[in-house]
């Protein structure tokens, strides 16, 4: 979420000026561990797409304490698809 100044703030931005709805199912994850950038950026984006209200997104996010940037991923990754996957 901060790679390259936040540019997918930036598309998530010209996104919302064109639609109304966002028909997915997405899962952001950061470690607690990792750096407070990292985790207000996550915890921000989440929030921003919350605020738009769309109707058909499921969104979860998550801050996952005691993991860092490399230990996160096997967490995030099961719980991520199990998210993504629940309802098919």
């Amino acid at each position: 979420m901060w790679y390259s100044d936040k540019v997918v703030f930036e598309y998530e931005e010209k996104f919302a000026i064109e639609h109304q709805d966002l028909a997915a199912s997405i899962y952001l994850a950061a470690g607690g561990d990792e750096s407070l950038r990292v985790r207000d950026n996550t915890q921000m984006f989440g929030n921003k797409l919350r605020e738009r209200n769309y109707p058909n997104l499921q969104l979860e996010v998550s801050i996952v304490e005691g993991e860092n940037h490399r230990s996160l991923f096997p967490y995030a990754f099961t719980r991520g698809i199990r998210f993504v996957f629940a309802d098919k």
